[in-house]
């Protein structure tokens, strides 16, 4: 069974209420052979950058393409969603609207460009 450890560099916890998730996550993808890495707000905790994170994110390496096989799996041994409904993320709902207006109206796609141009520019 995995440990959690304060990192030596990050010396951060795993929130309480997300470490049962956590290490159910972990039993199940080590018992199962798949190899995965803890990203999100819990890895970032690790080094030290506080966030105040309200899941478990995980990046599983899925042998042979086999992403419909793993999917199954991993919907069979977690059949309820973590959260019933992911929250609303107000700019990219606007920025999708927008994006299927300018899809209608080609100066609006001519007019991103080159925002987009301007932007890479700066950075």
């Amino acid at each position: 069974m995995p440990k959690f450890k304060n990192s030596k560099r990050g010396g951060a916890r795993v929130p309480k209420r997300l470490e049962t998730p956590l290490r159910k996550a972990i039993n199940f993808l080590e018992k199962n052979g798949h190899r995965y890495a803890v990203i999100g707000g819990i890895a970032l905790s690790q080094w030290g950058v506080v966030r105040l994170t309200q899941d478990v994110d995980l990046k599983v390496l899925v042998s042979n393409l086999d992403y419909a096989g793993v999917r199954a799996l991993l919907t069979r041994a977690f059949p309820k969603p973590a959260r019933r409904r992911a929250p609303k993320n107000p700019f990219i709902e606007n920025w999708l609207s927008q994006f299927a207006e300018a899809l209608e109206k080609p100066e609006m796609l001519i007019e991103y460009k080159r925002l987009f141009e301007t932007i890479k520019a700066l950075t």
